[in-house]
């Protein structure tokens, strides 16, 4: 997801110079990369690393249940 929102500030380069920016073959750059950033965008791809990060920190404080809140966060953040 990181790599996600990294490229939502690359599009304006060819593909090859944008993997190379962001270290990552150009094959994982055009067929993984590329499609999430076209189907979540700048806004939703920082959506998802702030729903992570909740997610992250209900884990190490010791919540309850951290899956349940990383699946309501995502689930919420696929019907946006």
């Amino acid at each position: 997801v990181t790599k996600w929102f990294q490229a939502t500030y690359l599009t304006a380069m060819p593909p090859r110079v944008a993997a190379e920016e962001l270290g990552v073959h150009p094959w994982v750059y055009e067929s993984k990369i590329t499609p999430a950033v076209q189907c979540w965008g700048r806004t939703g791809s920082q959506s998802l690393l702030m729903d992570l990060a909740v997610a992250e920190r209900a884990v190490l404080n010791g919540a309850l249940n951290p899956w349940t809140v990383l699946m309501t966060r995502l689930l919420a953040a696929s019907s946006r």
